[in-house]
């Protein structure tokens, strides 16, 4: 309860609940990979309460959301959780890039085939400022990724 916690790989981290493709006929798993650190911090439920970080609930009927995406209510138990991305002074994650690639790998052999960088900085900057310098750093992705069936005609 006193400290902050380093969670890393974190929660949305590697590959989660966003889940991979399957290429059925080349036997390939398609999967989206995301390597941002997080911080997450315990508070007594009352604490959370007294601070309106969450409502109160008797537990009766949909627990009321919570004010915040990054506040996790753990409702049936005395505490609170707030989770953040851990980023530095310019709002960059503090871990050096890659922070979101595409990976494939072969099924049969459960090896990596690939990995990709995914996404630049060319939207984002120091301050919340865009730059439109296109670093290639991969950005966080949670989103899932689709494949489709191609042919090439030459």
């Amino acid at each position: 309860l006193e400290k902050k916690t380093l969670v890393y790989p974190a929660f949305d981290g590697v590959i989660d609940w966003h889940g991979a493709s399957v290429d059925p006929e080349r036997k390939r798993l398609y999967a989206n990979l995301s390597y941002i650190p997080f911080v997450a911090q315990t508070f007594r439920r009352n604490d959370a309460e007294a601070k309106g970080l969450v409502k109160p609930w008797d537990g009766i009927g949909q627990p009321p959301r919570p004010k915040e995406f990054a506040i996790n209510p753990q409702y049936g138990t005395p505490y609170v959780v707030k989770v953040d991305p851990w980023l530095g002074i310019f709002g960059a994650p503090c871990k050096a890039p890659p922070w979101g690639q595409l990976a494939a790998v072969d099924l049969r052999t459960r090896s990596l085939i690939w990995k990709y960088d995914v996404g630049t900085t060319r939207d984002i900057g120091p301050l919340g400022l865009k730059t439109n310098l296109p670093f290639p750093t991969g950005i966080f992705n949670i989103g899932g990724n689709i494949i489709t069936l191609s042919l090439i005609h030459i």
